[in-house]
């Protein structure tokens, strides 16, 4: 019976890996690449989502390169990423602005605003179970909302990174479970969108943007044919939901 493997693709805040393992989890190889941080005004964290793509292309790559192993050979592959941020593409997948990372602070303003609200704790809170942070996408969509209204116009969907990269490797636009639970914008006890949330953010024409919400463990599409031939991976590959890398903010 030949060898079967699995491979990992990180986007953190900072670098992008990939790696491949074998079933008994012992690691075959691993690539990575220093990704570009822009700070275009204090405070303001991005990317330019194309370097950010052309990076993950390089360590799939890479990965493939040092693992000497034949690519059919690998029957999953799973991608996680930094939590929270913000990446805006259109329906094609061509970004509308930088993506945002989790540690841009540009939106404090709405954050205080909202926690003023007595609305916040009796009616949103008992929904979302968590603090609310400028980093996350509701206060950065609530800024896009009032200063780049065009970025959000022009966008079909709201991602977080590692859901970004699972769209551009597979085609299908999801986002996934433990990611999307962080970020203020589900109902976290009903696992779902829910409008009362969305209408506090200000933010009810969002929720044609989201894309449905998917289990880390499940399948969320596979290589395409045009992938392979830019990767070297193999075309059908299942790609799974992935997880949220945890990070804690105080």
């Amino acid at each position: 019976m030949k060898t079967q493997y699995v491979m990992g693709i990180d986007n953190g805040g900072t670098v992008t890996k990939a790696a491949i393992y074998n079933l008994e989890g012992q690691v075959v190889s691993i690539a990575s690449n220093t990704t570009r941080m822009i700070t275009p005004k204090p405070f303001f964290t991005e990317r330019d989502i194309a370097e950010l793509w052309q990076s993950n292309l390089l360590v799939i790559k890479e990965v493939l390169k040092k693992s000497a192993i034949d690519a059919e050979d690998i029957i999953g592959i799973s991608v996680t990423g930094h939590g929270n941020g913000l990446y805006l593409v259109d329906e094609q997948g061509n970004a509308t602005r930088n993506g945002i990372v989790s540690t841009d602070n540009r939106a404090k303003q709405y954050v205080e605003n909202w926690y003023q609200s007595p609305r916040f704790e009796s009616d949103i809170l008992p929904k979302t179970m968590q603090s609310i942070w400028a980093g996350q996408p509701v206060a950065l969509l609530a800024w896009l909302r009032d200063h780049e209204p065009e970025s959000l116009q022009k966008a079909r969907y709201i991602f977080m990174v590692k859901d970004l990269i699972r769209f551009y490797l597979t085609g299908e636009a999801y986002q996934e479970l433990t990611d999307i639970s962080g970020t203020n914008l589900i109902n976290v006890r009903d696992r779902c969108y829910d409008d009362e949330i969305l209408e506090f953010w200000g933010g009810l024409e969002w929720k044609d943007k989201l894309p449905p919400i998917k289990l880390s463990t499940d399948c969320c599409g596979y290589i395409t044919p045009e992938i392979a031939e830019l990767t070297g991976l193999s075309a059908g590959t299942p790609v799974s939901g992935g997880y949220l890398i945890f990070q804690h903010h105080l």
